[in-house]
């Protein structure tokens, strides 16, 4: 089912939450960056190529360069041999 994503941040902005950390699979991600509603995303790159069937960070259909929704690098970070990367709202 779909989640009705205003109605969830609405209710916690009543209740006083400011900020709402999204961790998930790439349906729920996508879901929440399809809506537009980040501010921020944190992502980890691990140094691993798994080809064809791996999973994407985010789930949802966009076919052309024009189409993309965009970011901005706001830092990056090694961890060992894992990069971190920041990304604020376009």
């Amino acid at each position: 089912s779909d989640i009705d994503h205003y109605l969830v941040l609405k209710r916690l902005a009543s209740e006083g939450c400011n900020e709402v950390l999204v961790e998930a699979g790439a349906r729920v991600a996508g879901s929440f960056i399809k809506a537009g509603l980040w501010d921020q995303q944190v992502i980890y790159i691990a140094p691993k190529l798994m080809g064809s069937s791996a999973r994407p960070l985010g789930y949802f259909e966009k076919n052309s360069m024009q189409d993309t929704i965009d970011g901005t690098i706001a830092s990056t970070q090694m961890f060992g041999n894992d990069l971190r990367v920041i990304v604020n709202k376009g």
